[in-house]
């Protein structure tokens, strides 16, 4: 096989595996939507799939760049969470 023939079949496998983890998103998002709506209160909007959808989450969080003063935030959350003590 040469290189290219390697990517390219490289390129076609994970292009299936991204599918494959778009279509399990849906459908995560499908059945958490249905058991929040199942036991959502009257006066509240109703969910969709695309409200527990952890790709498009990660997307949209991926457009904005993190700035120092939010990694600090982070980093003192997680050493809090941790047991630690700022200093």
């Amino acid at each position: 096989m040469t290189p290219a023939e390697v990517r390219a079949v490289v390129e076609a496998k994970v292009g299936q595996r991204d599918q494959e983890w778009k279509f399990q998103d849906v459908l995560n998002g499908v059945r958490c939507s249905l058991l929040a709506n199942i036991n959502r209160s009257q006066d509240t909007q109703p969910f969709t799939a695309a409200d527990f959808s952890i790709l498009k989450q990660a997307e949209d969080e991926m457009k904005e760049p993190q700035s120092p003063e939010e990694s600090m935030k982070i980093m003192d959350q997680w050493v809090i969470a941790t047991g630690g003590i700022i200093v």
